[in-house]
Order: C-alpha cells, then structure tokens, then sequence
C-alpha cells in the first residue's frame, strides 16, 4: 500500500506517449525491421487504492464508466487467453473476431487483467482509475499500445511490485495482442523508450531494438506534419488479418519491395547529411506498396497524389483500413505551396521524438 509518513495514500500516474510508424508497417510483421517515432500524445492512468475490493474506472474522454471485480476480469483474461491461442494456429479475420469480441471495454478489461494477475493477489483491496487519452483510436497512433503501456506500469507502482523495462514489455506485448492479433512489438515498445527506435528481428527471431541518432533523424524528418484523416473502420488486427496473404509466399514481390524501399530509408536517417529527394522517393515508394497492399482509401490516394504533383510526399502510418474514407495517420512532407486537399484532415501538433513511459507517485 503507498503511504506518505502521514499514513496519507498516495496516487500514482502513469504516461506513454503515441507513436507514428514512420516506415515498416505491414512488413514488419514479415521479418522486416520497421522505423517508429513517439509523438507527444499521451495516455495517462491515474489510480489509487480504495478500502474495499471494488476496481471503477473512469475516462469520459473513452467513453467507458463502471465498476469491476477482480474475479470477473482474470475469467474474461483467461477467455481471451484461450482465444487468442485457437486465432494463433490459424490467423484468420474470423478467428480472430473470437478474441476481439464486441465489448467497448475489451482492451481496457485485458489490460486491468492481466495487470491483476501479474501484481496482485486474491482478497486485495481495489483500486480507483482514471483514463485520459488524447490519442485518437483506429488511427495509427498508437492509442491501445500506449494504454497496455500506462496501465500495468501504474499497477506495478501501486501495489509496489518491482518490474522492469522488459517485464513491462512482455505485458504489454501479450495485452496488444488480444487487440490486434499479432502485434510487431514496435509500438508499445516506442510508448515504453520514446524517441525513434527501429525494431529488426533478431538471430533467434526475438526483436531487437536499436534507438537512431536522434540528431541525424531529426535532420532528415525537419518539417514534417501529421494529419489524421479519420478512424478506420476495422481495428489493426482485422486490417492485418485481412491482408496477411498478399504479403506471405516465399520472394513475394511487394513485401520486397517493401524490404528494399525500408533498407534505403533506414540507411538514409543514418547519414549525416540530409537528402531531401531521396527522402522524398521513399516516402512515395512505400506509400505505393500500402496502395498495392489495398490499405489506402481512394480519397486519400488523391491528397497524396496532390502533394506529390506539389513536389512533396505522403504516405500512411500505420495498418490502413479495408473500407470507408478514414485511415488514421497521414505523415506528409509538404511542399512549399499550400495544398487543398489537406485542408480535408485534421493537422496534429505534438512534439515529435517524444520522451517514452513516466510514472510518478
């Protein structure tokens, strides 16, 4: 129990930041490394101990209110658990559907879940939560890995349990997948060590991560904007489920040329020296991969096309979207006249290459 020397309880916070896939999305999921950029967007759980067993929850901003028992939520953990084992053997879009379910509070009752089982014991006291998030959901930013991030990180804190960067991932890691499947890592890997990382698969396919200069990558993103053009429709898991055939097949020609365009933009942010057409190459080139990926809806292929005629270059951050107009984060490097079509969105200012997890007490 957090006690001041008064005997006063003590609220914890907990922070992550969102992040952009500034390049990889899709193919990373193939055994490429992908590039990923924390955005000064937060979620933040606020919470302290009460003096029964009750667990409420609160975030107007989500849309989610009430109250939980402990019990209730390791059996709806242990459901998914289940569920998401059977959609392993067989990642397909209606397997699936039978770990997302339809409960508005899905990930917010697997995170609390999963929290529980790894930080507490049967007959605890409860807990009160306060959620805010200022990261739109469906839309690239990162919204659930940051709340799988901030969630188990202030139940650590709470009820004073020792964890570490790589205990956190872990929890993380197996709370996104009950949102989306089959998860890279890369994003609530960003929310937990901020800045811009890049994530490669390693000798024994563990991820390996590697932070870039950030000197030399600020460099070259110098002047880019992000826009949301909307949620998607489908959740990242569904969108992944739904296009994981194009890109499987031994030398599949669109996850290499994905491979090719990543390689050249990773070794682009590690030089010195900015470059700005080939920056603006690459940017085109995977934005016609996710088109070729069917993840980019019509109206949005034509705002890219119009900043390209413009001489700049756009492309979409994140898993996309199978219908409808909305598919999240826009990354645009602009050219220097204004274009119209991007008056459609919304501009997001954050600060870029954002600091990862904070948690105070």
């Amino acid at each position: 129990m957090h006690t001041s020397s008064w005997g006063v309880e003590v609220m914890v916070q907990a922070c992550a930041p969102g992040k952009v896939i500034l390049m990889g999305e899709h193919a990373v999921l193939h055994g490429c490394p992908a590039l990923a950029m924390a955005v000064g967007l937060h979620c933040c759980a606020r919470v302290h101990l009460r003096q029964d067993q009750q667990i409420h929850v609160n975030s107007p901003a989500l849309g989610l209110s009430g109250d939980y028992h402990r019990e209730a939520l390791l059996r709806y953990t242990q459901q998914v658990r289940e569920a998401w084992a059977r959609y392993r053997q067989a990642p397909q879009q209606q397997h699936f559907a039978q770990v997302r379910g339809n409960d508005a509070d899905h990930l917010l009752k697997c995170a609390l879940g999963e929290s529980l089982a790894s930080f507490t014991q049967k007959g605890c006291r409860g807990l009160d939560l306060t959620l805010r998030s200022e990261l739109p959901i469906n839309a690239g930013f990162g919204s659930s890995a940051a709340l799988a991030v901030c969630i188990p990180a202030a139940l650590a804190s709470l009820y004073k349990r020792r964890t570490t960067v790589s205990d956190l991932q872990t929890l993380a890691m197996t709370i996104e997948r009950y949102q989306h499947g089959q998860p890279s890592g890369i994003d609530h890997t960003t929310a937990l060590l901020g800045s811009i990382i890049e994530m490669r698969p390693g000798n024994r396919g563990e991820p390996c991560v590697i932070p870039l200069p950030a000197g030399t990558a600020a460099l070259h993103l110098a002047g880019a904007q992000l826009y949301h053009t909307g949620s998607a429709r489908e959740s990242t898991g569904e969108v992944i489920a739904g296009t994981w055939d194009k890109l499987t097949g031994r030398n599949n020609p669109l996850l290499e040329a994905m491979r090719r365009t990543l390689a050249q933009f990773i070794q682009l942010l590690r030089t010195p020296r900015a470059d700005h057409g080939q920056l603006l190459r690459l940017i085109r080139d995977y934005q016609q991969a996710l088109e070729r990926l069917g993840v980019v809806p019509e109206s949005i292929c034509q705002t890219v096309r119009a900043v390209e005629r413009a001489g700049g270059a756009a492309k979409l951050c994140g898993a996309g979207t199978l219908s409808g107009e909305g598919a999240g984060c826009l990354l645009v490097f602009p050219p220097t006249a204004l274009i119209d079509e991007l008056a459609a969105y919304r501009r997001i200012d954050a600060i870029l290459a954002a600091p990862g997890l904070q948690v105070t007490v």
